[in-house]
């Protein structure tokens, strides 16, 4: 959805917002107008006169106040709404992703977007729409006025904006280099703050500290040097926006002078003068240092939400579960794995893969789970390719059981039965099928026990099972299972293979454990030897 698309979604709060951001902009001229009254004081002559005038300043001064208190008001709700769905939107980006396509980028990366991206949009994008329109009406409101004085100083307050446009034009194309750069390194610099953390134990088990706090030193280095040259490129603008606005500002005064001494102006309109001018130059210097910070949010907004759906086939429910391999290869870079592989499994047939590290098994099985797009041949889901079956299809119909599955800090149960409704019988069916019942019964809290940090207050071997008996709640009709003993002893390992021997569903299971056990199990048993079968 495109920014302009997003910010005219709700009308109602967009109008609030824009009233709100433009019932500022006469704060300037008032304050102006106050000051300029308040000179009146040498010509009253009585004391009623003067209370009247001191009360009219006052209510003048307090008004600006006032006004920024309904404007924030007024704008605090469209901000929220345009964040939310931001940070839906982005959210939804990333989880639309194939798995080949959310690998291209570490986990560190979507962190940084969904928080550091999106705080730096919410920080530049309001604010530089806040200053752009208060500088727009502020500056009207001021022309109108000058005009009414002296339409040469208005002239001269017009010219001034468009000299000051023009620099600020100079300046955009480095200025947003800049902002990108940053944004880049952000996440670099995140990426080296989370090896430092997370691989703690580690670097100091290999005394490797150093090395890896020098690359950190350079993250930093390097970030604080594009923000030094961001910093620069902005304060060389400033500085040659302001040398032009105190110089129409000094123009201005001359002028004015000349008209005092003329007696064509009084004393409080030279005041509005002198304020007036500044506050347009000044207001205007600001807008247009806040446009390329606009522009700068705009391109963090379309990275964010901003891909391309991929064109399937598409939206087809699958009806068909069985596999026809053809001539199937697939290569890291040159390095090739799978070599012309031709395979049938059946539905609901039972297939075993083994074969020595390196020979292709867990390649094959990414291949036929749609993890891996890359391949030459043929894979055939009952008549459709493989390529071409919608993956948010193909996720709901299968499962893939992996050494190692991400828990959330939750419940065993919640993280057993995610978003599937929960069922009291066949949750307990679940556990026993898992081997997880009598662990579970014998926690103080049973299925409520709470997990921590990914698991880490749970053994692999019952992180295994609880990743087993996560995929056999979400009963699909496919199961890819990559080494489901790796953790397990004997005996519940053996559990874990009846288990999965028992279902009615496709089961392709990839090990290099309990081969002889499992021979005679399985409707296949496929040896992988350098790729080919």
């Amino acid at each position: 959805m495109s920014l302009k698309k997003l910010l005219f979604k709700n009308k109602k709060s967009l109008f609030k917002y824009m009233f709100g951001a433009i019932m500022t902009s006469g704060s300037n001229v008032i304050f102006t107008i106050a000051l300029s009254q308040a000179f009146n004081i040498f010509s009253i002559d009585s004391t009623k006169e003067l209370i009247v005038l001191a009360l009219q300043t006052l209510v003048l001064v307090l008004l600006p106040v006032l006004l920024q208190i309904i404007s924030r008001f007024l704008r605090i709700g469209f901000m929220t709404d345009i964040l939310k769905e931001v940070r839906i939107m982005t959210y939804h980006r990333i989880m639309n992703l194939d798995t080949e396509g959310f690998k291209e980028k570490s986990k560190e990366d979507y962190q940084s977007q969904l928080i550091s991206d999106i705080n730096l949009f919410e920080k530049d994008f309001f604010l530089s729409v806040l200053n752009i329109v208060f500088a727009i009406f502020s500056t009207l409101i001021s022309l109108i006025v000058l005009t009414y004085i002296s339409w040469r100083i208005a002239l001269i307050s017009v010219v001034t904006s468009i000299v000051l446009f023009v620099v600020t034009k100079i300046f955009e194309k480095g200025v947003r280099q800049k902002r990108k750069q940053s944004q880049n390194q952000n996440k670099v610099l995140n990426e080296g703050v989370n090896n430092l953390v997370k691989g703690a134990k580690t670097l100091k088990h290999y005394s490797v500290g150093m090395r890896f706090l020098n690359l950190f030193h350079d993250d930093v280095e390097k970030l604080e040097v594009i923000k030094s040259d961001y910093f620069f490129l902005n304060k060389t603008q400033e500085s040659i926006s302001e040398w032009i606005a105190m110089l129409a500002q000094m123009v201005s005064f001359v002028y004015a002078t000349y008209l005092l001494a003329q007696g064509r102006i009084d004393i409080p309109a030279v005041i509005i003068v002198l304020n007036m001018m500044g506050q347009v130059v000044w207001v205007m210097i600001s807008a247009f240092g806040f446009m390329n910070r606009l522009r700068s949010s705009v391109d963090i907004y379309n990275s964010l939400v901003d891909y391309d759906i991929p064109e399937t086939s598409a939206h087809e429910v699958m009806d068909h579960y069985d596999f026809n391999i053809k001539d199937l290869s697939y290569a890291y870079d040159k390095e090739v794995v799978i070599h012309d592989l031709n395979l049938e499994i059946k539905e609901n047939e039972k297939v075993l893969i083994y074969g020595p590290t390196g020979s292709g098994k867990t390649t094959f099985l990414n291949c036929l789970s749609q993890n891996l797009k890359g391949y030459q041949g043929s894979i055939l889901v009952g008549n459709k390719q493989l390529k071409e079956v919608n993956h948010k299809d193909f996720l709901n119909h299968t499962a893939y059981v992996r050494q190692n599955h991400f828990m959330f800090e939750d419940t065993l149960k919640n993280n057993i039965i995610l978003n599937c409704e929960y069922d009291e019988a066949k949750f307990r069916q679940v556990l026993k099928d898992a081997a997880l019942e009598d662990w579970i019964e014998s926690l103080d809290d049973k299925e409520d026990h709470r997990l921590i940090q990914n698991g880490s207050n749970i053994s692999g071997g019952q992180r295994q099972r609880v990743s087993i008996a996560r995929e056999l709640y979400s009963n699909f009709d496919i199961i890819f299972v990559d080494e489901p003993s790796a953790s397990l002893d004997d005996d519940n390992a053996e559990i874990i293979y009846d288990t999965l021997l028992k279902l009615n569903k496709t089961v392709i299971c990839v090990t290099h454990r309990h081969i002889e056990y499992l021979k005679d199990k399985f409707d296949k048993v496929i040896s992988f030897e350098g790729g080919t079968l």
